[in-house]
């Protein structure tokens, strides 16, 4: 369904399975592994379930985003605490140079933005691209977060305008992938919730810095 600033659904039974095979997870693998377990598991749903959708219905408009189409990584994206984990183990699988040079900029991210509320920075979004975000692609795709798996648009003309302008200017977009995912989303926050982890929605950067330096505070039982 087309639509614009409509407040998608949930999907109550997808997000009741996602929640009891959250569950599920956590009691089998506790600790850290569950967890990064878990957000797999999450994100293939998501992808598997849009790839699905739309394999299957009719788009009256194509999606218009590509590779290296990046006026969206300009948003300032917040994040589940399981999934920052999730890029932060991530990020620490990769070589130690490529290590140290994501971190260093993640970090410079959270500084640069130091004191800055967050209207004021999304009005100055164009200062502040995604510390992921390198030379048109994201650094962090295979672990992006939901909401990026989410965001997408139907004229790429129209993101480009609204990122020089530096707003938010209305745009077209299918509720069925924000559908999904908050649907998706809702099932790993109530499994997390109930499994003894944190689930309060968390900037993407601040949040990668905090479980680069302390995997723990995701206060997961066991």
């Amino acid at each position: 369904m087309l639509m614009k600033a409509v407040a998608p659904n949930i999907n109550e039974q997808l997000a009741a399975l996602v929640k009891h095979n959250v569950l599920a997870i956590f009691w089998s693998r506790p600790g850290v592994a569950g967890a990064l377990e878990a957000v797999r598991q999450v994100h293939d749903w998501a992808d598997n379930l849009i790839s699905r959708f739309e394999a299957e219905n009719v788009l009256p408009r194509p999606i218009a985003c590509r590779a290296a189409c990046d006026f969206c990584c300009y948003n300032q994206v917040e994040t589940s605490p399981l999934e920052a984990l999730a890029i932060s183990h991530f990020i620490q699988e990769l070589s130690a140079t490529e290590q140290a040079r994501l971190t260093e900029r993640v970090n410079a991210s959270v500084r640069r933005r130091s004191g800055w509320s967050k209207a004021e920075v999304a009005r100055s979004r164009r200062q502040f691209p995604c510390p992921f975000l390198n030379q048109g692609l994201c650094e962090i795709y295979p672990v992006r977060p939901l909401l990026c798996r989410a965001m997408h648009s139907l004229d790429a003309g129209h993101c480009e305008k609204s990122l020089q302008a530096e707003s938010l200017l209305p745009d077209d977009y299918y509720l069925h992938r924000y559908e999904i995912v908050l649907s998706i989303n809702k099932g790993l926050t109530e499994g997390c919730r109930e499994a003894g982890c944190r689930t309060d929605p968390l900037d993407l950067a601040e949040a990668v810095v905090l479980f680069l330096q302390n995997a723990s505070a995701i206060k997961i039982r066991g």
